[in-house]
């Protein structure tokens, strides 16, 4: 029987869609014994055929779409850097733009698979806090990041791409136009978009929470080669336990030469959607060459690295 309500946050615009979609639908599935109220923010001139589609992927479950347009205006002037674009900051104004009846929210990005029920993370309790995340861990191996932005090396940065929020404080503190104003302000002190304006406004105003609720793969790159991105092993072995995929980065696994251990996961969502025929922009002859002689090559290494290691180990028994 369903009769709990789940209210979800997340922002998208028309180059993020579709993966909005694949989040969207992971969550629905994962959540079946709740009612999802999602809280879509994004730009006035996005076209009804595309919100169509978005309806269509969840329409099979308990979902509640509900499409807030926000003018282009108020962010189009902040800044962003590489694959980030403006709609990143809409985040910033749900406090204005949600319902004033919304008193708690899971704030979720669209470069996010969900891969299990979300009962723990909404009843968290964080106290006095005005949000509950976790921490960037591509940053804390970066403390420069932090000292640009003017935190101290001791304190803590938080990943912006799954918050949970008291509206109520969120709304009391001024959270949305104190960040807005700090990204205008201070331009030179921000690394990541709205992350940093956020992670100032919020510093000392928010708890910890477990990394599963956001396993960011960022900082689990261990190599690239003509484009093809590889992930540490550890990627998977700790996204098993993850709640929360997040595919923070540049590379993502929509893209062709990406190999992210969930990547299956993300394209198997993407099939229960109106985004099923997507074909990577980076999918070409010259690039499937490279990736499959890549992986053909590396595959032989481990091959010969195992040889040598019984090799080695034979005539030492011997």
């Amino acid at each position: 029987m369903i009769d709990r309500v789940l209210n979800i946050v997340t922002q998208s615009d028309e180059h993020y869609v579709q993966h909005l979609n694949v989040m969207l639908r992971s969550l629905v599935e994962h959540n079946k014994h709740y009612v999802v109220n999602a809280f879509v923010i994004m730009p006035m001139d996005l076209q009804e055929p595309t919100l169509g589609k978005i309806r269509h992927s969840v329409s099979d479950f308990s979902c509640n779409l509900h499409f807030i347009k926000a003018n282009p205006n108020l962010v189009q002037s902040l800044k962003v850097f590489g694959h980030v674009t403006c709609a990143t900051y809409y985040k910033l104004f749900m406090g204005e733009l949600l319902p004033q009846s919304l008193q708690k929210v899971i704030y979720l990005d669209a470069d996010i698979v969900v891969r299990g029920r979300l009962d723990e993370l909404w009843n968290s309790c964080y106290g006095n806090f005005i949000a509950g995340a976790v921490t960037d861990s591509f940053v804390e191996a970066n403390p420069q990041i932090k000292s640009k932005l003017g935190l101290d090396r001791g304190e803590s940065y938080f990943n912006a791409g799954v918050l949970l929020i008291d509206l109520n404080r969120w709304r009391q503190a001024s959270v949305g136009s104190e960040a807005v104003a700090f990204a205008h302000r201070h331009v030179d002190r921000i690394s990541f978009a709205d992350q940093c304006p956020l992670n100032w406004v919020l510093r000392d105003r928010w708890i910890k929470l477990p990394e599963i609720w956001n396993l960011q793969t960022s900082s689990m790159v261990v190599g690239s080669r003509y484009g093809f991105v590889k992930y540490s092993r550890a990627t998977e072995k700790r996204g098993l336990a993850a709640k929360i995929i997040h595919f923070s980065g540049s590379s993502k696994p929509w893209h062709y030469m990406n190999s992210h251990p969930f990547k299956r996961q993300y394209l198997a969502y993407l099939s229960r959607t109106a985004w099923k025929h997507y074909r990577p922009p980076d999918y070409t002859l010259r690039n499937f060459m490279r990736k499959n002689v890549y992986k053909f090559a590396s595959f032989m290494y481990r091959l010969y690295g195992t040889m040598v290691s019984n090799n080695v180990e034979t005539q030492i028994i011997g």
